[in-house]
């Protein structure tokens, strides 16, 4: 029995998939709050929550996820500032 529930799990058909904005589009009692988050994060939650393990997203892949773009982002800055290279000018303060 609990491996004909486990083989349901791989199967597209077995479990209705709701995207997360669509449910809180419908659930929530403050929809203004629905336009400050982010479409990506949306994304990433829907990727991460996905039912399907053969379609889910791994954690590799959700920390390279175009939400976090901006983290990698001031983090690739940070490492050019310690190792002494001008943001701007791509030159070394020597």
């Amino acid at each position: 029995m609990s491996f004909l529930l486990s083989q349901e799990l791989y199967d597209t058909q077995s479990l209705p998939s709701t995207k997360l904005r669509d449910w809180c589009e419908t659930n929530t009692k403050r929809p203004e709050f629905l336009e400050v988050i982010p479409r990506s994060l949306f994304d990433l939650v829907d990727k991460c929550l996905t039912v399907n393990p053969r379609l889910r997203i791994n954690a590799e892949e959700a920390l390279k996820h175009e939400f976090f773009a901006p983290c990698h982002e001031a983090l690739r800055k940070e490492r050019l500032c310690r190792q002494g290279f001008s943001l701007d000018s791509r030159t070394s303060h020597s």
